[in-house]
């Protein structure tokens, strides 16, 4: 494999870190099958391990058991960023799930899908609309389930 070499700023490489450490986060988070993932692992240690040897970056700690790990402070900080993007995600995915099967339900799911793609889009984002109003004012407190009887 050949082997490259890279200039970046001491900031740079702070954001690499963190870049890699939610990366790794995001693809091996919910991963059923980890060790599959260990590619992920191994090039997190790896950047991990450069930065803490060359004194390039003070958030990171090393212990015998675990490795190369972020400091609390900085695992907590990027965490909060992980949560945000995560209640995000969940949020746009209910409502655009929701919108969709509203607008199935109110247009008949053949008649919507012979509709043009513009139009499918249209519709459905103008059922969105109320769950985006919904949880932007309420949140979920109003989200019930309802057995169909």
């Amino acid at each position: 494999m050949a082997e490259y070499t890279i200039a970046l700023s001491k900031k740079h490489l702070k954001l690499l870190m963190e870049h890699v450490f939610i990366g790794r986060w995001i693809l091996t988070s919910n991963h059923p099958e980890k060790d599959k993932l260990k590619e992920y692992d191994d090039f997190y240690d790896t950047v991990l391990s450069l930065l803490k040897n060359y004194h390039i970056v003070d958030e990171i700690e090393y212990a015998e058991e675990s490795g190369y790990e972020l400091t609390d402070d900085k695992f907590d900080e990027l965490s909060v960023e992980i949560n945000t993007f995560n209640n995000d995600v969940f949020f746009d995915e209910l409502v655009s799930r929701l919108g969709e099967r509203d607008a199935l339900e109110k247009y008949g799911t053949d008649a919507f899908f012979t509709l043009p793609p513009e139009e499918r889009f249209t519709r459905r984002i103008q059922e969105e609309e109320k769950y985006n109003k919904e949880f932007e004012e309420i949140g979920i407190q109003n989200l019930r389930i309802q057995k169909k009887r």
